[in-house]
């Protein structure tokens, strides 16, 4: 799903989107140096194989100044750039509101509709944008949810 919104954005912005998949963790290392002279920035979603070697991507990102975005809070922990995407926390709260909502009583698990994250967060790595050649700027850091120095 992230790729899609992905795809859809860099149509509308009229940007050139690169693809690079992979079969497993192994592969990531060499995923994002195929990257390297051909991509501004990377764009990492939630995809468990490639966040699992995360600190590939961002090792990439740092050797070679490419800002590494992420689809998730802790990708920006864990040190890339930026991301406007899931912190797992707040996600596990609202999960907790349904449950409790169904322990009580109050809803049957049928009649509860799909939802996603109401408040997608700012996260800012501002020792990544150093290493990666980034420049935040200030109303943005500003904005964050959560800023780490």
């Amino acid at each position: 799903m992230q790729v899609d919104v992905a795809r859809e954005a860099a149509r509308i912005l009229g940007l050139q989107l690169i693809e690079v998949t992979v079969s497993s963790s192994s592969g990531v290392y060499e995923a994002a140096q195929s990257l390297v002279g051909r991509v501004d920035a990377v764009y990492v979603p939630t995809d468990n194989t490639v966040v699992s070697a995360l600190e590939s991507v961002i090792k990439v990102g740092e050797d070679f100044k490419i800002p590494v975005i992420v689809g998730e809070v802790d990708g920006v922990r864990r040190g890339a750039l930026a991301t406007i995407g899931i912190d797992y926390y707040v996600l596990g709260t609202q999960t907790a509101d349904i449950a409790a909502k169904i322990l009580k009583g109050e809803r049957e698990p049928k009649d509860i509709p799909i939802e996603y994250l109401e408040d997608m967060q700012i996260a800012l790595n501002l020792a990544a944008a150093d290493k990666m050649g980034a420049e935040i700027p200030q109303d943005l850091i500003d904005d964050a949810y959560e800023v780490i120095r």
